[in-house]
Order: structure tokens, then sequence, then C-alpha cells
């Protein structure tokens, strides 16, 4: 058995060979960005209005004549004289000389003249460069593109972005006892749960599965679909049949097919029998059965290496959060990973019933790392919640 940081030092040390894919913006998202990008042309690329109003080149006029009109995406340029403006919109080009724009609001217009009425403090102006000057540096490689970044790189004018191709994936649950969701409930069954908790998780940060299923515990089937999983996927994720049961064949059918075991049991609570293994080049997640450990083991090893595998290192999203009330805890032999529900900087532990306790996850939306030997947690104390 390893430790936690021991198991997530051996993901951490594996350096794959991420292909690079061009990639349409619009297809972009949840990609990582395969070289560094920098500005091709000075953001804004000219001198523009943050208001609609009227441009002027000189202050302290009460009134001024309107000479022109100026909406975003005319490219008229205009020269002003002081006691001249242009109605613009916000966007447009203003004229060069411009010193202020007037919002609207602030004067009363009759016909071509304008007065002002109230005097404008800001300048509202978006100056040609003040973002960006061409060739600075936009986006480094290894910048996980989402919907802020991608319109960056719209404004930039581009089509296509170069990526990190991400791995392939597949699911197999295990357990005699699993039915498919939509058939009758019979005794000793139940459905199975964590292949749509596998499924659904992979589709929330946008890794394609190519092959899923559900398998008894059966060592022919297990074998078969490893090896069909092998030919397909970069990472295989196995549920159940990975701890010290009669019927539990997924390590021995891994070490029978070739495949080298990196780890197996990792001090931690829910999730000891975890195990991580490669064969052919393909990394092998075998998770605990029970559904409180497939989350867990998910978010602590799995998510790590789909991002390594990706082209960037997994930040877990960490938020401080006092304790709402206290908690006593048994004195443990392993680092515990225990459900809560966070909201407004505070946090609270949740009953919890074991690994099995899939009901937890109605309201829980984080998990926190419990020291081993912390028996007592006085409320108000300060925990770093893992937001998932």
């Amino acid at each position: 058995m390893v430790s936690y940081e021991e198991a997530l030092s051996v993901i951490e040390k594996i350096a794959p060979e991420v292909q690079k894919k061009e990639l349409f913006l619009s297809e972009s998202a949840g990609y990582v960005l395969a070289e560094d990008f920098r500005a091709p042309f000075d953001s804004p690329p000219f001198i523009a209005s943050a208001m609609d109003g009227y441009a002027i080149a000189e202050d302290g006029l009460k009134s001024y004549q309107v000479i022109a009109r100026q909406p975003a995406g005319d490219g008229i340029e205009i020269i002003l004289k002081k006691e001249q403006c242009v109605e613009i919109f916000t966007g447009g080009l203003i004229p060069a000389n411009t010193v202020r724009v007037i919002r609207k609001e602030y004067v009363q217009r009759a016909q071509n003249l304008i007065k002002v009425i109230e005097e404008e403090k800001q300048k509202n102006i978006r100056f040609k460069g003040e973002d960006f000057k061409s060739g600075d540096s936009v986006l480094p490689k290894g910048t996980l593109l989402d919907a802020a970044k991608i319109a960056l790189l719209a404004s930039f004018g581009l089509e296509k972005v170069r990526c990190f191709g991400k791995p392939s994936v597949a699911v197999i649950s295990t357990g005699s006892e699993l039915l498919e969701p939509g058939t009758p409930l019979v005794a000793g069954k139940i459905y199975d749960s964590n292949r749509f908790f596998l499924l659904s998780s992979l589709q929330k940060f946008g890794f394609e599965v190519v092959f899923h299923t559900r398998l008894k515990d059966q060592p022919d089937q297990l074998q078969s679909a490893l090896e069909k999983a092998v030919q397909q996927a970069k990472l295989i994720i196995f549920s159940g049949g990975v701890s010290e049961g009669d019927l539990d064949y997924i390590p021995e059918i891994l070490k029978r097919s070739g495949a080298a075991i990196l780890f197996h049991k990792v001090a931690i609570k829910p999730g000891k029998p975890v195990l991580f293994a490669e064969k052919d080049n393909t990394f092998i997640f075998g998770l605990p059965g029970n559904p409180v450990s497939v989350a867990v083991c998910f978010e602590l090893f799995v998510k790590p290496l789909l991002y390594r595998l990706s082209g960037i290192t997994y930040q877990p999203l960490l938020v401080k959060a006092a304790l709402l009330k206290e908690k006593k805890l048994k004195r443990e032999e392993r680092l515990r990973i225990l459900p809560v529900y966070y909201q407004n900087g505070r946090c609270e532990f949740l009953e919890f019933h074991g690994s099995a306790h899939l009901g937890v996850f109605q309201r829980a939306n984080g998990f926190v790392l419990i020291e081993k030997s912390k028996e007592l947690l006085k409320k108000g104390t300060l925990l770093d919640v893992r937001l998932i």
C-alpha cells in the first residue's frame, strides 16, 4: 500500500507524448493550447468609443455642432474642430483628436446642435492597444481553453487553433449483481450507477468515450473486454473487481495480460483498493466498486491523469471554508476524504454512511481531505474544500 502523495507522484511522473491537432475555434472548448499565442495586432485595433454619445476635441464649451454620425463598423476618419462633435456609438471609431466622449444622456440635442447639461468627467475612450500591443503574449502554451479565452482568440480573428489532443477513454463496469437502468429490479441485484457517473463526468470535461460496457464477474469476459479496450483507448477505467475477494479478478487479469501494476491500494478512505497500471502504452485504472469510492478516486487520480494526457497539469478547485459545526472524528490509519456541502465561504460535513452511500451526493458539492491523526475539528476551523 502506498500513500496518497506517493500514488499522485506516480501519475505526475508520467510524461506522455501528446499529439497536436488543429481545431476550428468553435470546437476547441476544453482543449489545451499547444503553442504560445501572441497578438498579431494592437487590441483594440483603433481608438474607439466606450459609450453612445458625442466625441469632442475640446473640453469646456457649452454647445457643439454635430458634423457626422459614426456607428460602430464605419471606418471614416474625421478631424474635429474645437466647436464640433461627432455622434458616436459604443465601439465606433472616433476622431483621432478626440479628448472625450460625452454620453448622450448628458446633452440635449436640437437638430445638429447639442447643449451640455451635465459635466462629463470620464473620457469614455478605448485607446488603441490598451489591452494588448502587437507581439504581446496573449495566451501561453498549456492554457486550458474556456469560453472567455476562446472569445479572446476570436477577437484576434483566429479561425483555427493548434491544441493538444485528448485521450480516448473506455469505461467498464464489473459485477454480476449489476442491472442496466430501465430493466426490472430483481432480488439481490442493483442498478449500475458507476458507469453513468463515469460517462457523465467524462462528458462534462470533454473527453471522448470510445467504448463502454457492463460485465459480469467472469474472467473470460473481462479479459476479452480488456483486449478490446487496449486497442481503442488511451485510458481504460474499470469499476469494481479490484479488491481481495474471490470474485475480484481485475488485478490477476492485468498481471496475466502483461500489464505493469504501477500501484495497487492507497492509504485513503474511501478508495483504498484503487489500482493503476499500464499496458501497451495504455493506462488502466481499477476503481473500487462502491460509488463514493468511484467519485473520490475519479477526482483524486483519474482527473489528474486525464489532464496530463491532454497536455496540462490538473489544478483542483480549492476554496477556503469555515466549518459550521464541530466535527469529532475517529483516529484512522488512512487519509480520510469526506463529503461536504459548501456555500458562501462556509461548509458542513454531511451524514455519511460509508463508500456505498450514493445518496450523499444529493447535497455534497465538495470533498475535504482530513489527515489520519486528526480527531477533532472545531467550529470555525478553516478547511480546504475541493469542489466537485
